[in-house]
């Protein structure tokens, strides 16, 4: 079997990339896995050597399209065996016009409540969000494109140590009208976390937003920005 996706993300995953994108004939979220769970860089390559990016929209064989993650229902197993066909390419203003963003009372069903000076953690035990979606008959999902205001971005530390990746912080103005305060982990790669990152407040910025893996030391699972587009011309 095969589909046909344009790629919105290519972000950092346990040392190979998470990416996910978008059905071109059904709209559907799309998430790429191969046998360990992430994509590698050989499974984006096309038979006459070119690595697949964002934008570009391929053709790829799959050997499941049914998820094995509840919350994630989007990921789909790749044939590795198989070579990547490129179509073409779209821009991020034709994502825009044929999709449009999301607008919900809050991102992918998880908030951030100030508690003292600070926002508290984006996240949510795995088992409260499954038995909640599943007795009320909400359809899981676990990608979202949306539209953000007055963002920033600091360089990510912990006790003295850098991480990783970076932070963004962010206001979502939900279906109700209300500006909710985000303050999420960056995983796109042009987002390095160092002094590099962009100086300021960017007034309006477009995010592809994930909700990530069940983290084994808490039981929860974390939103994460999986891209960052600032060049919508």
């Amino acid at each position: 079997m095969t589909r046909r996706v344009v790629i919105l993300t290519k972000s950092d995953k346990h040392n190979g990339f998470c990416v996910a994108g978008r059905d071109i004939n059904s709209g559907e979220w799309v998430r790429l896995e191969n046998s360990r769970g992430v994509i590698d860089s050989k499974d984006l390559i096309t038979k006459d050597g070119y690595e697949c990016r964002e934008l570009d929209i391929i053709e790829i064989e799959l050997l499941s399209e049914k998820s094995d993650v509840e919350h994630q229902p989007e990921n789909v197993l790749i044939d590795e065996q198989c070579y990547v066909q490129l179509l073409g390419r779209m821009t991020w203003p034709d994502i825009i016009n044929k999709w449009g963003c999301d607008c919900t009372n809050t991102i992918l069903g998880i908030s951030q409540r100030p508690i003292g000076a600070y926002l508290g953690k984006p996240s949510i035990k795995i088992e409260s969000r499954l038995n909640f979606y599943n007795s009320n008959n909400i359809k899981h999902k676990s990608l979202s494109f949306i539209k953000v205001y007055n963002v920033s971005f600091e360089i990510n530390e912990f006790r003295g140590e850098r991480k990783n990746h970076p932070k963004i912080k962010f206001q979502y103005e939900n279906r109700q009208g209300e500006l909710l305060d985000y303050y999420l982990t960056v995983t796109d790669p042009n987002y390095p976390n160092d002094e590099s990152l962009p100086q300021g407040v960017v007034p309006e910025v477009y995010l592809i937003v994930s909700l990530g893996e069940v983290y084994e030391e808490d039981g929860k699972v974390y939103l994460l920005v999986a891209k960052v587009i600032t060049d919508i011309i």
